[in-house]
């Protein structure tokens, strides 16, 4: 599939996975969920989507008000003091609905729908960062917001395929194709970090783990385990451990070796979801110092 080289990543440049063929499918299957011709600027591919700017409002209010509802100081302007909060909710879940019933009957195994998703969710991180240069509160507050954000959108998603498979029954799996692949969209819902980073380089790891409500996890804690098995995966590629340069080769075969012993490297090697397993399993060494 020509689409697939969209989600390929230099080694070099990615940050928590090697980024080739091999790791990409893992993650999301293969065939890998499929996207729209893109178009090239400035040597990259780039989509244009563009929704109706009433979407984006619906959107903020939306956002407003859950913030309000967690507690969140500044979240709501004090023109929409004692708004009602269900119906702002009510009002974007229609819109979107719509939206998302218009996407679905209009692909033709494009992946218009993946697309749609993809910028659904970069205009719910923008819509966040908006509402937090007005209120630095929000920056910490939004991550109580991923599993409200999670549930919330996953039932209007499902909604509008009841919906268009309802109205033209058989449509929506003649349109997507026998091996359609959903992937994509469950990952960009389940994570939570969709909605609110713009890049995995905005991501600060000690204001996530104090404020969300999904990992009951500090980052003291975090960076501890972090560190032990990072090291754990260091050593052993130093003394050239079998079990994992067997799991490498099979897994990781796109990670250049000179990257092996580099701190991103190994991270890299450690979170690879067949790598990370066999570490753990290590009762002896690895667990020991887990629970030490």
């Amino acid at each position: 599939m020509w689409s697939a080289s969209l989600y390929l990543k230099d080694p070099a440049g990615a940050r928590f996975v090697a980024g080739g063929p091999a790791e990409v499918e893992l993650l999301l299957g293969s065939p890998l969920p499929s996207l729209p011709p893109p178009d090239r600027e400035g040597g990259r591919s780039v989509f244009a989507v563009r929704f109706h700017p009433q979407l984006r409002t619906l959107l903020l209010r939306f956002l407003q008000g859950l913030l309000s509802q967690i507690g969140a100081e500044g979240a709501a302007p004090p023109d929409r003091a004692g708004r009602d909060l269900p119906r702002d909710q009510a009002d974007y879940e229609e819109a979107l609905e719509r939206l998302l019933q218009s996407v679905r009957a209009a692909d033709r195994r494009l992946g218009l729908l993946n697309l749609c998703w993809l910028a659904l969710t970069r205009d719910v991180a923008e819509s966040l960062r908006e509402l937090e240069a007005k209120s630095p509160a929000i920056k910490q507050a939004k991550y109580s917001l991923h599993p409200l954000l999670s549930s919330f959108y996953k039932r209007v998603n499902q909604s509008a395929r009841r919906v268009v498979d309802r109205n033209c029954p058989g449509r929506v799996a003649f349109l997507a194709g026998t091996r359609e692949n959903t992937a994509l969209v469950d990952a960009l819902l389940d994570d939570g970090f969709a909605f609110t980073e713009l890049s995995i380089s905005d991501v600060d790891f000690n204001q996530f783990l104090a404020a969300n409500k999904r990992y009951r996890l500090s980052a003291d804690v975090f960076f501890e385990l972090y560190s032990i098995l990072v090291r754990e995966t260091e050593r052993r590629l130093r003394e050239g451990d079998r079990g994992l340069l067997a799991r490498m080769a099979r897994h990781l075969p796109d990670l250049p070796k000179e990257h092996w012993q580099t701190p991103a490297g190994a991270a890299k090697v450690m979170m690879n979801s067949h790598v990370l397993p066999y570490l753990l399993a290590d009762a002896w060494t690895t667990g020991t110092r887990l629970m030490a």
